[in-house]
């Protein structure tokens, strides 16, 4: 019996995965118009192609996160999920990590938030950080919409969270640390 695959991917790597995968796998039959499938090989599949593809046996996912294929509503239930388990991204993903963490040291070094001391170690300055207005304005938003996005998340309006405001600083003057 011939396994029959559907590739779902769009774009300049939709050749290169077909050509690859009929080398490695000359006894499937690959039919990317079929509406009823094996397997169906894909990298962030429009809802529309599980709506008209029955899958039979798995969907293999070519990217190592699932999250935008597990949003798809037409995802038959049940169906068995593969995924990519590392591609050779996890030495990529470390690196990106690394240097994000070190692009912000610089940049609370730069802002004065740390001292550096050599050969004793790196600290928390011990000085009070003055913000621009901008800064300050945009800080506000932000602590205000978490604010409102949490409350919204437990149930509370938008007026109730209001009125706690009010009643926790009566006073519009009073500052709180």
């Amino acid at each position: 019996m011939t396994v029959c695959v559907r590739v779902d991917v769009r774009g300049e790597q939709a050749t290169r995965w077909r050509e690859a995968l009929a080398r490695a796998l000359p006894e499937a039959r690959f039919d990317d118009t079929a509406t009823d499938v094996d397997y169906l090989i894909a990298w962030r599949p429009a809802v529309e192609t599980l709506q008209r593809v029955r899958v039979r046996k798995a969907v293999f996912n070519l990217g190592a996160g699932v999250d935008a294929l597990l949003g798809v509503p037409t995802l038959p239930p049940g169906i068995a999920i593969y995924r990519l388990a590392d591609a050779g991204m996890a030495e990529q993903m470390a690196e990106y990590a690394v240097m994000t963490v070190l692009r912000a040291y610089r940049e609370m070094e730069i802002r004065g938030l740390l001292d550096t001391e050599q050969g004793t170690g790196t600290f928390i300055a011990d000085r009070k950080i003055e913000y621009s207005k901008d800064d300050r304005d945009r800080k506000l938003k932000q602590l205000v919409g978490e604010i409102v996005s949490r409350a919204g998340a437990a149930g509370f309006t938008l007026k109730q969270v209001m009125q706690a405001l009010r009643d926790i600083a009566p006073d519009e003057d009073v500052k709180r640390k």
